[in-house]
């Protein structure tokens, strides 16, 4: 079973209008994860991944490793977001190395 253009689209929109809340500052109570994301291949995901990861209770904060310096990624200094730069990919390994440092005690 497919999806219709006109059902995509609204997805599409209901997205964006969820990206275009402001992320809250800090976490809820209830908050005890990191979420760790890659931004190799694809940075241009990364500020919607972001954006709704900070917006989910449970994550208390998300460590993006962006592993191609060639390329910029497209994403506003937040506080519960930490950048890590290396110089090329390092695949799951590269996820979990970046979760050592981690505020929290749990990682996904």
């Amino acid at each position: 079973m497919g999806v219709t253009w006109r059902e995509h689209a609204r997805a599409v929109a209901a997205l964006e209008a969820v990206a275009a809340r402001p992320a809250p500052e800090r976490a809820a109570a209830a908050a005890d994860f990191t979420l760790t994301l890659n931004a190799y291949r694809r940075p241009e995901n990364i500020p919607l991944l972001t954006h709704l990861a900070l917006a989910t209770p449970s994550i208390r904060e998300v460590v993006i490793s962006h592993n191609d310096p060639s390329i910029p990624l497209p994403l506003a200094p937040h506080p519960r977001v930490r950048v890590v730069r290396r110089d090329g990919p390092y695949g799951p390994i590269g996820r979990y190395s970046v979760a050592l440092d981690a505020r929290t005690d749990r990682f996904l």
